[in-house]
């Protein structure tokens, strides 16, 4: 069985109706297309149709498999956790400012504002 990658894409960005080309490990492209997104019923907020949350793809380059979770509209950082480490994570198409070129306060209140909106665990 072959590897898989798997991302996260802002689902705004596949509104526009053109191609939009996730990001690959190996620096290729794996297109989203109109066609292979109606194919999953995806549609604009509204829309006739479900906004699918999954969908997958292979990139031009290298032929690996990437498996797209697509987040409604441009729902802008997700956080995620490793060990005891919180981290930012941007979806590929958002068009928030990217985590790498936020300053360690930025960073720090945007968790800190998130952490305020969860459910305690």
């Amino acid at each position: 069985m072959s590897e898989k990658l798997y991302t996260m894409v802002a689902g705004g960005a596949l509104e526009a109706n053109s191609t939009f080309n996730v990001r690959c490990n190996c620096g290729g492209n794996a297109p989203i297309t109109p066609e292979s997104v109606a194919g999953y019923g995806y549609s604009k907020k509204g829309g006739p149709t479900k906004i699918v949350d999954r969908l997958e793809t292979k990139c031009l380059n290298c032929n690996t498999g990437i498996v797209v979770s697509v987040l409604e509209g441009d729902p802008g950082y997700v956080l995620t956790k490793h060990g005891n480490k919180e981290m930012l994570f941007l979806p590929q198409g958002s068009t928030s400012k990217p985590v790498a070129e936020l300053t360690v306060g930025e960073h720090e209140a945007i968790i800190q504002e998130m952490k305020k909106n969860m459910p305690d665990e």
